[in-house]
């Protein structure tokens, strides 16, 4: 019997989850793995996988602490994991979003600038409060339910954040740090595998 995929084409989506991997986290991937804008784009269809890696890293965090803590800060463990893996990336872009700027210049200067305006601390104090929150009232039910809630969660955002990539226009005039625009819709299918 015949093997599908040949070492070149395992080695090329091994790179594409490792560019993925790189792209979400702060997980050290190999630097001899080739990046392209290209590759970026082909990469989408391993967000979801990585989002599952960070979730998992996350409900493994919790679980370990619920053994030994009160299960809301083991939950707060849980969220301080997820965001050391990240980078606090997805903070950053929530912090980034809301109340910046009027214009769509002000909005994209804002995305550069590392400081942090009220709306954007009101922003992230809510969004973690309430993550929390949440979590907090699934264990409530069933201890196992924040673990589980992590697991998916992360793994379904990565895959919808693949999709509005192609829901959305760019605003950014010149291109310059989007990745190109995928050129058939069979991209989008990739988006979950």
């Amino acid at each position: 019997m015949k093997f599908p995929f040949n070492r070149e084409q395992i080695l090329y989506q091994w790179q594409l989850f490792l560019i993925a991997l790189s792209f979400f986290t702060r997980i050290p991937v190999p630097q001899n793995t080739p990046f392209t804008e290209q590759r970026l784009n082909q990469a989408n269809r391993y967000f979801g996988l990585v989002g599952c890696i960070v979730g998992l890293l996350s409900a493994l965090s919790y679980l370990v602490f619920a053994a030994i803590l009160p299960v809301s800060i083991a939950i707060g463990f849980a969220m301080i994991t997820s965001m050391l893996i990240t980078g606090a990336f997805h903070e950053d872009g929530l912090a980034d979003g809301f109340g910046g700027g009027w214009t769509v210049e002000k909005k994209l200067s804002i995305m550069k600038d590392s400081r942090v305006g009220t709306y954007g601390l009101c922003s992230l104090i809510m969004m973690l409060g309430l993550k929390w929150l949440t979590l907090t009232y699934l264990a409530q039910d069933n201890v196992w339910l924040p673990a589980y809630a992590l697991f998916v969660m992360h793994g379904v955002s990565r895959v919808v954040a693949a999709s509005l990539i192609f829901s959305y226009p760019y605003v950014r005039a010149d291109q310059t740090s989007k990745v190109n625009h995928w050129q058939n819709s069979k991209a989008l299918l990739n988006c979950g595998f």
